[in-house]
């Protein structure tokens, strides 16, 4: 039992370093994709609000603001802003 548990640990962190490595590859080159920097943009929104989701973002369209929840959902920019924010907090943690 302990060495499945283990096993699977195991195989519950490399997929999280594949997911994480995936994500710094297509990181390279922001002009190619589509919608990555106004997903970029959004998740250092949340991450500099303290995590806190705005219906609006208020640094989009001129300083005009931007509705931005109306064709993407909240919880994969949430996810990423959370691991940004903790990563940001730990980099400061370690300077100070």
């Amino acid at each position: 039992m302990k060495k499945q548990i283990t096993k699977n640990i195991y195989v519950i962190l490399l997929g999280i370093i594949v997911i994480l490595l995936i994500g710094y590859i297509y990181l390279d080159n922001t002009k190619q994709a589509h919608d990555l920097p106004f997903h970029l943009a959004n998740i250092h929104n949340i991450v500099s609000n303290n995590l806190k989701i705005t219906p609006v973002m208020p640094n989009l369209a001129n300083n005009l603001g931007y509705g931005i929840y109306i064709f993407y959902s909240v919880l994969p920019h949430l996810a990423y802003a959370i691991i940004a924010w903790i990563l940001q907090n730990v980099r400061n943690k370690n300077y100070r």
